[in-house]
Order: C-alpha cells, then sequence, then structure tokens
C-alpha cells in the first residue's frame, strides 16, 4: 500500500516539473538553452542552465518517470487479476485517456477562438501556442484521433504522449498475457530489442521508442526490482536527478556530452526516469517520503494538471505577466505571475479532476461493460446458431435412415 502511495506521489512530483518546464520555457528560455545571445552565461539563468539543478524543470524526464510508473502499475493491477480483468482494462484505457483529453482540447478551442492575449513581449515557444485557425471540430479530432494516432496536437501540445501512453500500455497488456501462461524474461527482451531495431531502420521515432522501453522497464522492475537500502537508494536518486537535469551545451555534462554527442540529451532523461522510479519505489524511507499527503493529493491531480496546465499559462499566465509587467520589471512579471499560474492550475485541476477525469474513468468502465455484455451476447447467439444447425443436422439424419 505504501509503494503504491509513492507511485501517486512520484507521478505528482513529476508532473510539477512538467508544469515548471512549460513556464520557464515561456518566461526563461535560457534555462534550457543560451540561443547564442551574448551575455547570458553571466545571468541567473546561464548559471543555473550550466549548473546540475536543471532536473527541477526537466519536463523530459518527468515524461519518462510518467511512462515507467505506467508500466509498473499497470502491470501491478493486471496481474492481480486474471485474464477478464485484463482484457477489461484493455477495453477502458483508449476511452479512459481520451475523454480528459478531448475536453482539454475543446476548453482549448473555446479560450482561442473567444479570448485574444497579447504574447509578443515573450517567448517565440508560448507564441506559437493559440496562434491558428481552431474549429470545434478540429479540437474534438485532436482530442479522439490525432493525438492518439499521430502523436502531436496543436490545441494542446502535451497530449504528444498520448500516443505512447496508448501503445505502451497494450504492450505490457500483451506481456502480461504472456505472464499468465509462462514466467519468462525473454520476451519482454525481446520486445526491447524488436523496438530497437524499428528505432535502427528508422519505422518508429526515438522518442516513440525510448517511451516504449520505458513502459517495458517499468513491467520489469513489478516482477525484479528489489528493495534498496538508503545508503544506495539516496545516491542513486541524485545520480538519477543529475541525468535530468542534462542539456547539451551545459557545462555540468560536458564529460557526457564529450562521450554521447547529440545523443546525451535524450538518453540522459531517459537513464533518469528510469534511475529516479527505481530509487524511489525500492527505498523504504524514499517510499515514506514520497507517500506524504501532499504527493499524494499532487498525484491524485496530475493527470488533470497535466491537460490543463499549459492552457492556463497561455491565458491567465500571460494575462497577469502583461498586467504586472506594466508596473514591475520582467523577472518580478515572470515570477509573480508563475507562482500565480501555478496556484490557479492545482485550483483548477481539483475540478477538472472531479467533473472530466472521473467522468472519464466511470464512462471507460461503461464502455467496458457495455463492450463485454455485447461480445458475450454474440458469442451466445453464435453458439445457440451453431447447435441449431447441429440439431437440424443430426435430425435430418435420422429421416434419413427411417
Amino acid at each position: 500500500m505504501m509503494k503504491l502511495k509513492a507511485i501517486e506521489g512520484i507521478r505528482g512530483v513529476a508532473c510539477f516539473m512538467v508544469v515548471l518546464a512549460h513556464l520557464s520555457l515561456t518566461f526563461f528560455p535560457h534555462l534550457h538553452a543560451f540561443s547564442g545571445k551574448a551575455g547570458i552565461e553571466n545571468s541567473v539563468q546561464g548559471f543555473i542552465h550550466n549548473s546540475p539543478f536543471g532536473f527541477i524543470y526537466s519536463g523530459t524526464s518527468a515524461v519518462y518517470i510518467f511512462f515507467v510508473l505506467s508500466g509498473y502499475i499497470l502491470t501491478y493491477v493486471a496481474l492481480k487479476g486474471n485474464v477478464h480483468k485484463l482484457i477489461a482494462m484493455s477495453l477502458k484505457r483508449y476511452p479512459r485517456l481520451m475523454i480528459p483529453a478531448v475536453v482539454s482540447c475543446i476548453l482549448a478551442f473555446l479560450c482561442f477562438n473567444y479570448f485574444t492575449i497579447d504574447k509578443s513581449a515573450l517567448t517565440d515557444w508560448i507564441n506559437g501556442y493559440g496562434s491558428l485557425d481552431y474549429s470545434l471540430l478540429g479540437a474534438i479530432y485532436s482530442g479522439t484521433v490525432e493525438s492518439f494516432l499521430v502523436g502531436k496536437s496543436s490545441y494542446n501540445p502535451v497530449l504528444w504522449t498520448m500516443k505512447v501512453e496508448l501503445i505502451g500500455s497494450f504492450i505490457v497488456f500483451v506481456m502480461c498475457l504472456i505472464r499468465y501462461k509462462k514466467t519468462t524474461v525473454y520476451i519482454e527482451l525481446l520486445f526491447i530489442f524488436t523496438v530497437i531495431f524499428l528505432v535502427g531502420v528508422k519505422l518508429l521515432s526515438a522518442k516513440l521508442g525510448l517511451g516504449i522501453i520505458a513502459f517495458i522497464v517499468g513491467h520489469l522492475f513489478y516482477f525484479y526490482g528489489k528493495d534498496i537500502q538508503s545508503k544506495f537508494s539516496i545516491p542513486l536518486l541524485i545520480f538519477g536527478l543529475y541525468l535530468a537535469g542534462i542539456h547539451n551545451d551545459s557545462l555540468s555534462y560536458s564529460a557526457l556530452t564529450s562521450i554521447f554527442g547529440l545523443y546525451s540529451y535524450s538518453l540522459g532523461n531517459f537513464s533518469s526516469g528510469v534511475i529516479t522510479v527505481y530509487s524511489i519505489i525500492f527505498s523504504v524511507n524514499l517510499n515514506a517520503f514520497f507517500s506524504k499527503k501532499i504527493f499524494v493529493f499532487m498525484g491524485k491531480v496530475s493527470f488533470s494538471v497535466y491537460l490543463i496546465h499549459l492552457l492556463v499559462i497561455s491565458t491567465l499566465g500571460v494575462f497577469l505577466f502583461n498586467f504586472i509587467y506594466e508596473y514591475f520589471s520582467y523577472e518580478v512579471s515572470a515570477i509573480s505571475s508563475s507562482v500565480i499560474t501555478i496556484l490557479s492550475t492545482y485550483i483548477i485541476s481539483i475540478f477538472y479532476f472531479n467533473y472530466v477525469d472521473q467522468t472519464g474513468m466511470i464512462a471507460s468502465t461503461k464502455f467496458q461493460r457495455v463492450t463485454q455484455d455485447s461480445a458475450s451476447h454474440l458469442n451466445n447467439k453464435f453458439n445457440t446458431l451453431v447447435e441449431n444447425q447441429l440439431t437440424k443436422k443430426s435430425s435430418g439424419r435420422k429421416k434419413t435412415r427411417r
């Protein structure tokens, strides 16, 4: 039970990292890169960028944490039941993700269609969001199809992870189904090598491939993860956080980039997600720390926060920045609006969780039951039809004999 609370807590902290990542891209882009601008090296942003503390706003690492946790928890739930439970989980997965996702796209359409907010004082990154010709049908398509098949959404860019979530989930379900029949690690390794091969021949993107592997790693953690003492788990966590802060042009990571080159960022963040999750869920002390109420609450609303935070940043956050910037410096305006945006996002997320996310859970369960009942009814009807045909043939043979 404690381990499940910690998983919720880790997810909550990871989601907070994503929020900070997008706030920094909006207001302090040089935390991520210098962009070749003179004088940045000596600024506060330059110092943080070159430090090993970038994990605080590492959205990429946080996403891999999500994927590893999903692989672990889906395996945990699937193998606590039987094949019927696994089928039920498979049927529910898409509507469970889709319903909250499509609502977030519709909200984006409403906001950008009826409100215009000046973003000219901010980065190109945030200026590109909300500047397209949006439509209600486009929002519905983006939240139901585009996000899951293509892996992108102009209505809510964070939905690129939905494709990874859906594919990764079904791969985990398949591996769990195989686990019912035979306990072996070879099938997971086969999946991993297959994904690596597909990435190598460019049939899969590296982003999608690493995401799927993160799911498989989480699945393997369920079977082979062993508890570790604090003297090992804490240094392991520190190392994982260090890798989370990697940027290819950061001085604190020059040793790694000299070895792995342009792959450093992707490999570092992926490794960070794997190491961070393992060091926490298999450590008694770290497990207890991340099981605290505040972290569990953050985890409970994390999916809602993830879906709405970018919309809140680009509307309320930018509006507050513009208002405060009329009277104070850029830094004060950016920090003040960021703090208020974070608080507002979590308050709004409570309502989103209660009225959208939970509705998605209930609706997906109903969909699963209706689908299974319909399949069972059709199966019974088919069996009855077959039995009737067999009975007719048998009767016909008897008459012939007479």
